[in-house]
């Protein structure tokens, strides 16, 4: 991750990177430590981060998804990441002044997003 934010820097899109939501999905207790390092890298250098716990419900190969079986953190962790991303679409209605309603800031959004 450092060294793609480096690469966006270093070329020219540190305002893309900037604006970037870093997902770290499939987080459980035995990846808390190699989650913790992700964080510590994107930290300060992008608009959010958001922790999509491990949900075995997800590993099991069927067509749909069964809202229902998943665990109440993974449904909520989707639910941040949905907000933030439409955080940053009414930001950038607002930004280019295209009359579209915007949605109350959630100061959540701005820095880190977690379960």
């Amino acid at each position: 991750m450092a060294m793609t934010f480096e690469w966006l820097d270093g070329h020219g899109y540190a305002h893309l990177r900037a604006k970037a939501i870093v997902a770290i999905n499939g987080v459980s207790k035995r990846s808390l430590g190699d989650v913790d390092d992700a964080e510590r890298v994107a930290r300060g250098r992008c608009r959010a981060i958001v922790r999509v716990p491990w949900d075995d419900h997800l590993t099991v190969p069927r067509g749909a998804i069964d809202m229902k079986a998943l665990r109440s953190t993974t449904r909520r962790a989707h639910g941040a990441l949905a907000g933030v991303l439409m955080h940053g679409f009414s930001t950038a209605n607002s930004a280019t002044g295209n009359g579209a309603p915007t949605a109350p800031a959630d100061p959540r959004t701005s820095r880190e997003v977690q379960r």
